[in-house]
């Protein structure tokens, strides 16, 4: 070993003067330099899987931005540019291969599809330029993710680090909540329509807080179902999961997230064993109850006090006729597709609501519903393409569900994919398609349920 260092005494020894002269007069520059160096080492040693948590985490940075002239550069966006370059230089020069599923050829045509809109009908290029380029890094994201992890076990380590980051998450976004009060705000959002302030954590804001937090607590959910049959040594910590998530879903106050729970939970409660005769039973008896859920839901929420503002909030879906919020947005989205209507085919290119209409109710105006978002910018032809990238990527995880060899990969990728499907019921009034959160929760599904034909196993 030290002949084999030999050649290199010379600059081992520069580099140890070096940090010594720095620990000397640059004490944090030094620190600074050092922590970035491990990380890097790190970075390289488990390399794909660390590209993977790189994106994981970076998605869940989208609060924090930096404005460079008419961009906005986020953590997100860094992320997918580096992971991309890195991944051209190895298919490039170490010849690995390249992976371009169905779903993605879908979300490149949705893409296409706003490109092909905004130069042909966009009321101001320039400004649709900026949505674009967003978009296109959101579609990388996703081929990236896809690209990325290549053997069961990196799987399952980037499975476990988005667990462990979103759970980090919530907990970060409840402990905004409970400082906010003392005037310390870490995360947490003040809105006139609301009565209460409610935490974002470092998400956009808190309705994405509430839904992404709605689909970690399925996951969580799926994989405690399946714990009676595999280590227990696991089940207090995925209750510890369960109660966390359910805070930040509960704190969010946020409807939609709320609604596609319960629909995210009913499709659990179905679907959490493998056989099928049991979720055609469980199918059965839910829908027989139904009725009986929503009535004792109504019956519940009256009967609980209203000076409690989880409560409050509760009772405002028993008065939609006159909520603020949803008269705003039924208002929004009316004039979206009016606007939709001129051009039905193809829209009017990303980022035109706010081109045509300016500021409403006192912001810019956007558009909640992700569907009439996608009908207002990119017409009929956009909604197909995204309901191709839907319907294939949820098509692809139904086979690798079937193809699970163990229960603890049909919790996982059962978890992943009702999660999936929480997130696209509560973007409907909320779009969170032009971040990245929900692009990475469905390369991460893709990929897993393409792992499972190499026998993923648990803990194998």
């Amino acid at each position: 070993m030290i002949r084999t260092l030999y050649p290199y005494y010379p600059w081992i020894a520069a580099a140890g003067v070096a940090l010594a002269a720095g620990a000397v007069f640059a004490p944090l520059p030094m620190a600074a330099l050092l922590v970035a160096g491990a990380l890097i080492f790190f970075f390289l040693r488990h390399w794909p899987t660390s590209g993977m948590v790189m994106l994981i985490f970076a998605a869940l940075l989208s609060y924090f931005k930096l404005d460079i002239g008419p961009v906005t550069v986020r953590a997100e966006h860094v992320a997918v540019l580096l992971l991309a370059a890195l991944l051209a230089w190895q298919i490039v020069f170490h010849r690995r291969p390249f992976r371009l599923d169905t779903p993605a050829l879908f979300a490149l045509a949705w893409w296409g599809l706003n490109v092909v809109a905004a130069f042909f009908f966009a009321p101001d290029l320039s400004d649709s330029l900026r949505h674009l380029f967003r978009l296109a890094l959101m579609v990388a994201a996703y081929i990236v993710g896809i690209n990325l992890l290549r053997t069961p076990e990196q799987w399952w380590a980037a499975f476990a680090w988005f667990l462990g980051l979103a759970l980090a998450e919530a907990v970060f976004g409840l402990i905004a909540r409970a400082l906010y009060p003392f005037g310390i705000n870490l995360g947490v959002q003040i809105a006139w329509i609301l009565t209460e302030p409610v935490p974002h954590g470092t998400l956009e804001e808190g309705n994405l807080f509430g839904s992404h937090a709605a689909a970690w607590l399925i996951a969580c959910a799926a994989l405690f179902l399946a714990q009676p049959r595999l280590r227990t040594r696991w089940r207090l910590p995925l209750l510890a999961g369960l109660v966390i998530t359910t805070a930040a879903v509960a704190l969010s106050l946020s409807r939609g997230a709320w609604v596609a729970l319960l629909t995210g939970l009913g499709l659990l409660y179905i679907f959490y064993g493998p056989r099928s005769r049991g979720q055609y039973v469980r199918a059965t008896l839910l829908i027989c109850a139904a009725p009986l859920i929503v009535g004792g839901l109504v019956l519940l929420i009256q009967a609980l006090p209203v000076d409690i503002p989880l409560i409050a909030r509760l009772r405002t879906f028993l008065q939609l006729a006159t909520d603020a919020t949803l008269r705003q947005r039924l208002g929004d989205a009316d004039l979206a597709l009016l606007n939709w209507a001129e051009r039905p085919w193809l829209g009017w290119g990303p980022g035109s609501f706010y081109q045509l209409h300016g500021i409403r109710n006192w912001e810019p105006a956007w558009i909640a519903s992700q569907s009439v978002r996608t009908l207002q910018e990119t017409g009929v032809l956009g909604l197909l393409a995204y309901g191709g990238f839907v319907a294939t990527l949820l098509w692809q995880a139904v086979k690798g569900i079937r193809r699970a060899t163990s229960l603890h990969a049909h919790a996982a990728l059962a978890g992943l994919t009702i999660g999936f499907v929480v997130l696209q019921i509560a973007y409907q009034a909320t779009d969170g398609t032009w971040l990245a959160a929900v692009w990475v929760q469905a390369a991460l599904l893709t990929t897993g349920a393409r792992l499972t034909s190499r026998q993923i196993a648990n803990g194998k």
